[in-house]
């Protein structure tokens, strides 16, 4: 491979790339058919995976704690017993909590956020759980293969509820990290990579930067992979293009959609 070669996976979103290593992963993936996406929002990206082409996820688990975004997709899902939609928010407790939204639903989180914003505001009062309390480990059937958090600044709490999980099914993880401060106590992306070196996974990718105007990291996605399944077969490094030149300047992924909202600060 010449150097300055650029692998078609990698010149995507990380859902392009995520796509290309199922695949090269089939058998791996065959035996863990389940999808938890975190803070689903409308389920594209439940959607996308459960509906590809050779996919081996046979069921999502879709939670969304936002009523309005909930009802969208009860209606979008309705009558497919493939994705199981969940009015619930997710962290390291079981309980009760406040789902705060200003300006775009999507952004709604169980932290405060770290100062105002522009449009409409709301407070949801939700049920919190956690993955390992709301999937105990009984139907031995269902393995998890992937999980996709995107709960705005709360993700590490998502995983240290879901420690029985990951050292029991290793599923892979697309992980939404937010590097300048949003919300009041927000995840920063080395507590992420902390913890889940310690649960012996490995940070596989990333994808889908977004800078504010003053050049500062925003937020980026990444995909941590059970340390286990990492090879050096091939030694040769290649180049991944520039977000802009891979995906011109709007792009996808599951970062976009803050970038309306704070892409300016």
């Amino acid at each position: 491979m010449n150097p300055g070669t650029v692998l078609p996976q990698v010149a995507g979103s990380i859902e392009d790339w995520l796509e290309g290593q199922i695949a090269r992963h089939a058998d791996w993936f065959a035996q863990r058919t389940l999808l938890l996406d975190v803070g689903a929002y409308h389920g594209d990206f439940s959607r996308r995976f459960v509906e590809a082409k050779s996919t081996p996820f046979r069921e999502s688990i879709l939670f969304e704690p936002n009523p309005e975004n909930l009802k969208v997709l009860r209606e979008g899902f309705a009558g497919d017993s493939r994705f199981r939609v969940e009015a619930v928010a997710c962290a390291d407790k079981v309980g009760d909590g406040e789902l705060v939204c200003k300006g775009e639903r999507y952004t709604g989180s169980l932290l405060p956020y770290d100062g105002d914003r522009p449009g409409p505001q709301s407070a949801h009062s939700v049920t919190v759980t956690t993955l390992d309390q709301f999937l105990p480990d009984t139907d031995k059937s269902k393995k998890i293969g992937l999980i996709k958090i995107d709960t705005q600044g709360n993700d590490l709490r998502v995983l240290q509820g879901a420690t029985r999980i990951l050292q029991t099914h290793r599923p892979w993880l697309i992980v939404e990290m937010l590097s300048t401060p949003r919300f009041v106590n927000q995840t920063r992306p080395l507590e992420v990579m902390e913890f889940l070196d310690g649960q012996k996974y490995f940070w596989a990718a990333q994808f889908n930067e977004y800078y504010t105007a003053t050049g500062w990291l925003a937020w980026y996605d990444a995909c941590f992979v059970p340390i286990e399944l990492f090879s050096m077969a091939a030694t040769e490094n290649v180049q991944r293009p520039t977000f802009v030149e891979g995906q011109g300047s709007e792009g996808n992924g599951v970062g976009r959609k803050l970038r309306q909202l704070f892409g300016s600060r």
